[in-house]
Parts: C-alpha cells; sequence; structure tokens
C-alpha cells in the first residue's frame, strides 16, 4: 500500500499540466497516489485532466476528482480529508519537485516524523533557480514553502486552512500553519537537507496575485499579536530545529 499521496487542488491551470505530469513520472519512486482535485476550472483543466484517465504510465495512481469552484481553502481542505495515505506531499502544479523528491521524503517517513521539511530552490520566471534553505528568512516569509514539507495527514486536521475574504490569501495561511507547526513541543520532525522542489514565481502564482509586499505586510501583523512570550519561544524552538538539523540561522539584514 502506497504510504505518501501528492495532492494537487487546481483551478485554471491547465498550461501547467503537462509540465506537473513529467515531473511526476520522473520520479525514482513509483509507489505514491496523486490526487487532483479540479476547483471548477474553466480554461479547459477539466478536458485535460479527464485524458489523463486513461494514459497508462499515470491512471494506476492517479485519482481526480471535480468540484464546483469554491476557492483554494474549502477545496484543500476537502482534498485533505480523502487523501488515503498516513504521509501527504501538498504539489500546486506551476512548481517542479525534482526526481528524487518522492524517494528522499519516503525514505525519511521510517523514522516516524509528523514532518519532514526540505530545503529548496526560488526562481523568477526564466531565471536561474536560487538556493533558498528552510531556514533562511528571506524571501518568503519564514524561509519554507509548503511543498517542501511533507506532513503525516493528522497536521492538516491541526491546522486546516481558514477561507479568507480573499480566497487569494491562501498563502499567507500557509506561512503560518508551517511556523505554528514547526514551533509545536510535541511535533516530531525529520529534515532533507538536499534541494528537490523548486518553486517558481510566474504570473499565474496565486501569490503574484495579491502581492508579496501585501503578504509580508500581514505576517508582520500576525506576528505582532503574538504575546511576548509566545515569540520568544518560537525563537527558541526555530533555533533548537536550525540546530538539530545541522543549519545555522540566517539573520535578516
Amino acid at each position: 500500500m502506497s504510504k505518501i499521496t501528492i495532492a494537487t487542488p487546481i483551478y485554471n491551470h491547465v498550461e501547467f499540466i503537462d509540465i506537473a505530469l513529467n515531473c511526476i513520472l520522473n520520479q525514482t519512486m513509483q509507489d505514491y497516489v496523486w490526487m487532483i482535485m479540479n476547483d471548477g476550472s474553466n480554461d479547459g483543466t477539466f478536458e485535460k485532466l479527464e485524458s489523463l484517465k486513461s494514459d497508462k504510465r499515470i491512471k494506476n495512481n492517479l485519482i481526480i476528482l471535480n468540484r464546483e469552484h469554491r476557492g483554494f481553502c474549502k477545496t484543500f481542505n476537502e482534498l485533505i480529508k480523502l487523501v488515503p495515505t498516513e504521509y501527504v506531499a501538498y504539489y500546486p502544479m506551476d512548481d517542479i519537485i525534482y526526481p528524487r523528491y518522492l524517494e528522499a521524503f519516503y525514505n525519511k517517513t521510517i523514522g516516524g516524523y509528523d514532518l519532514i521539511i526540505g530545503d529548496f530552490y526560488g526562481r523568477r520566471g526564466d531565471n536561474k533557480p536560487v538556493l533558498r534553505g528552510c531556514f533562511n528568512p528571506k524571501p518568503y516569509g519564514f524561509g519554507y514553502m509548503p511543498p517542501s514539507v511533507v506532513v503525516k495527514k493528522f497536521v492538516y486536521g491541526l491546522y486546516p486552512y481558514d477561507p479568507y475574504p480573499n480566497e487569494y490569501l491562501w498563502e499567507v495561511e500557509f506561512n503560518w500553519t508551517w511556523f505554528f507547526c514547526l514551533i509545536n513541543e510535541n511535533m516530531k520532525y525529520g529534515y532533507v537537507e538536499e534541494p528537490l522542489f523548486e518553486h517558481v514565481r510566474t504570473s499565474n502564482n496565486q501569490g503574484r496575485r495579491i502581492g508579496m509586499n501585501r503578504i509580508k505586510e500581514i505576517d508582520q501583523i500576525a506576528l505582532a499579536q503574538l504575546p511576548s512570550k509566545a515569540k520568544r519561544r518560537a525563537c527558541e524552538r526555530l533555533l533548537e530545529i536550525q540546530k538539530e538539523a545541522g543549519k545555522y540561522l540566517k539573520e535578516s539584514k
């Protein structure tokens, strides 16, 4: 039985489906479930996904679900509830996972970790990828992206994504969800130092639609609302994780 589900909510990303499919097919480990939930796309995504059901290369690993458009958070929460495996890897189709992505994270699941954190690359458009270590606080808030974290399914039950008035604020929710996971004393985590995920900033990214400056602004507001004791413990916990992972926290300039 498969141990990891690649969970992909999708809305109007038809142009990325072939790229994502190649990323999945090139994985060195083929024991997985790829579960895609189409959030009422109207750009040809539905038809493209339907064609995958007969693709002999992927059909035995693939589950495709179609829903009316409700926004990212509601779609993602329902998708997670239906995941049939112990571990979940969130994968947005407009990003890239490298061939050893599943194998490296799968090997870490043997340790029974609740969260498995990995380094990643960041890239803007066609520019050269730049290493963004998990504990480098720039340019992505606290320095990690959700697809570079594979978690046990129950974690999403503890930290579900709540709909915002503006559905594209989900990226802010991601930052804070993983932040609180990391500082949770009861969470057992592992670390994959090899960068196996590439976050690609394009004009179609959800985060681009609201602007990264706005995301950072909301991050600062949220941080300011934490009690001083909680903020101090959060910093201590991040340093503990940093030390155990064999890394050193880089200070913001």
